[in-house]
């Protein structure tokens, strides 16, 4: 945001989103959510949306922007058909100036699931954590893949096919993970645990080669019950997969590395451009920050270029009886 030239403030919630504080019931709230309206001409709320259920029950004077990335009620743990049902009417309100942005349109398709239908958002991913300039003169590099072991599959699966093959690579934990690290390696191999991942974008723009398993291959080792898979939903969806997570936005596809098969990885390590996916991978990393910024202009002023619409919730065709909003 401030490179858009506004001033930013961080506003942290004095209440956990899995349990909300008595005033929300009695009313005692509503003042300080009304002042904070009228202090803000926008307010953002990031990441958990139910950190703005106070700005949903109450007044606002305030362009209200929530941007989800963690699905819309990640963490309500009370009253959470209540909590949908306010969400999902507060976008019908006139009297409210509400914005959606969503990192996937994932997101749209799980509000769907819950009875919620959002009608209007925008699409923005996220760029990632900003790491301070990368100093690649000064880096060793190791012929080897790198694995970071985020999710069981890292060593239930990858581990394990790699070193059936005599395969090199390196598996770190992610507390030691960062971009120096990878950097030295000649690839990062990842089998996508979530939807979408700002590690995508991080990795694009520090030139750190991604080697992802095909649709094919994906769709055969997520059903293996060590597998761990935010959305597993998808797969029975047509093109889910490209629809739905940026691993195989078509986008994408020349900006990583796919395999078929296990046994395809020698020959990735031996015969692949790494320098050339790389250096594309960054400049489209480039230009899509400066696709965001002109993005969120539009989300701030209320313009419509990019602006997705759908008159009718996209996860049913014809019983909309259970919506909190159709």
């Amino acid at each position: 945001m401030s490179k858009l030239g506004y001033k930013v403030y961080n506003l942290i919630p004095w209440y956990a989103p899995s349990k909300r504080p008595q005033c929300f019931s009695n009313g005692e709230c509503s003042t300080i959510f009304t002042a904070l309206c009228r202090k803000y001409k926008y307010i953002i709320i990031g990441d958990l949306v139910s950190d703005g259920y106070g700005y949903i029950i109450n007044g606002c004077s305030s362009k209200v922007i929530f941007e989800i990335t963690n699905r819309f009620d990640a963490f309500v743990d009370e009253n959470i058909e209540e909590y949908h049902r306010r969400f999902g009417l507060s976008l019908n309100d006139t009297n409210k100036d509400i914005s959606i942005v969503m990192s996937s349109p994932y997101e749209d398709y799980y509000a769907c699931q819950r009875g919620v239908h959002i009608p209007l958002y925008h699409v923005i991913r996220s760029t990632g954590y900003i790491y301070g300039i990368l100093d690649s003169s000064n880096i060793e590099k190791r012929n080897e893949l790198i694995i970071v072991n985020r999710s069981s599959q890292d060593i239930s699966i990858s581990k394990t096919e790699l070193e059936k093959r005599f395969i090199l690579f390196k598996l770190i934990s992610p507390k030691d993970c960062n971009i120096n690290i990878l950097s030295q390696y000649k690839a990062q191999l990842i089998l996508p645990s979530h939807i979408t991942n700002q590690i995508i974008m991080e990795n694009f723009k520090y030139g750190i080669v991604m080697i992802v398993p095909s649709k094919s291959l994906f769709r055969e080792i997520v059903s293996n019950i060590n597998y761990t898979f935010g959305a597993k939903e998808i797969l029975q969806i047509d093109d889910g997969l490209e629809k739905y997570t940026d691993w195989y936005n078509e986008e994408f596809k020349d900006l990583i590395i796919y395999f078929n098969s296990w046994d395809d990885i020698h020959n990735i390590m031996n015969n692949s451009d790494f320098d050339k996916i790389k250096l594309k991978a960054m400049k489209y990393a480039e230009e899509y920050e400066d696709k965001i910024i002109e993005q969120w202009k539009e989300v701030l002023n209320n313009e419509e270029k990019h602006l997705i619409s759908h008159d009718k919730p996209i996860c049913k065709d014809s019983n909309f009886n259970d919506f909190h909003n159709y």
